[in-house]
């Protein structure tokens, strides 16, 4: 065998004798920069903890939304509030909308709140009813399922019934139902900020 090759043939034993010493560096320097999981997972828990007020002086309300929420007004309702991502959808998911109407002489929060589950009983499959005096505002909470025929679209639903003064409230808060437990602690702690009587 000529020297080159012996040369040679010792190189590529000295290769790979370190190429496992290379991998383990590489993989380890990548681990170092990278970040885990749970600190992916913290850092996400981090931002969406961050939270930015919206004040509606003219409906007397204020409500906090994840600080990379945005918010639009509409021609059905109030406000529309979404992730900044999708604020130009149509039908952004997650999404909150509130509904701010004159209470009519004589009718409550209850009376409010039990004709709209009459009305859209088609639409609506109520899952979960009850009256919270959580967070900054009394209200009364449903879960639904909801069905919407013309875009053949199904959500659950968070909605929530406030009223005060000449006006009453309605916020619902919407997911797609695979997505919605995932939402549900967002929602929460967004009506549980809502707040009324703001000026």
């Amino acid at each position: 065998m000529s020297e080159a090759r012996v040369k040679r043939a010792e190189l590529s034993i000295r290769v790979r004798k370190l190429l496992p010493a290379v991998l383990l560096a590489v993989t380890f320097t990548f681990n170092l920069q990278a970040p885990t999981l749970a600190q992916a997972q913290a850092q996400t828990k981090a931002t969406s903890a961050a939270t930015t007020t919206f004040v509606d002086k003219k409906n007397g309300y204020s409500i906090d939304f994840p600080s990379n929420w945005k918010t639009k007004s509409d021609p059905i309702v109030s406000l529309v509030a979404t992730s900044e991502a999708q604020i130009k959808e149509a039908n952004p998911f997650p999404n909150v909308k509130i509904v701010v109407r004159s209470l009519p002489s004589g009718e409550t929060l209850d009376s409010i709140s039990d004709r709209a589950m009459m009305q859209w009983s088609s639409m609506w499959k109520v899952e979960s009813d009850q009256h919270s005096n959580k967070g900054k505002t009394q209200t009364r909470r449903l879960v639904l399922q909801q069905l919407i025929p013309q875009l053949n679209l199904k959500t659950k639903v968070l909605k929530v019934f406030a009223a005060s003064g000449d006006n009453y409230y309605i916020i619902s808060c919407a997911d797609k139902p695979e997505n919605f437990e995932q939402s549900k602690k967002m929602f929460e702690a967004m009506v549980d900020s809502f707040k009324l009587g703001t000026k």
